[in-house]
């Protein structure tokens, strides 16, 4: 599996973990965004790295959530890489998946990479 894929999923799955409340430790993205990093919610809100921190940080242990990664595809070598997924999401007692479709830039960071931006758009309920 290609780091920039690999790291799609481990976020999310520390996502899961972190607004379970399974994980406490925001660490985990703080060291995964790049300093310049932005992004553009499906709800079209732009946050900063600080914003998109602060937003994380409080939604620890708001709610379980499964979280489902599919479709990843490289768009770009680069660098920067550039990719696509799509991010299926399920609270715990929901029967619907939401889903967003995701476009990330990705920085190399030696064996690894960094997220530079990321643009997410609302996709029909399946």
């Amino acid at each position: 599996m290609a780091a920039w894929e690999r790291e799609v999923r481990d976020l999310h799955r520390f996502f899961a973990a972190y607004f379970s409340g399974a994980e406490t430790d925001i660490g985990r993205l703080v060291d995964a965004l790049a300093p310049g990093f932005r992004m553009i919610g499906p709800d079209g809100i732009e946050r900063d790295r600080q914003g998109t921190i602060a937003a994380v940080a409080a939604s620890c242990g708001a709610h379980d959530v499964e979280i489902e990664i599919r479709a990843p595809r490289l768009v770009t070598e680069g660098p920067p890489l550039v990719v696509t997924y799509e991010e299926w999401q399920r609270m715990a007692g929901d029967d619907a998946f939401t889903g967003r479709v995701s476009t990330a830039v990705f920085e190399p960071d030696g064996d690894g990479v960094r997220w530079l931006h990321l643009h997410e758009t609302w996709l029909p309920l399946r």
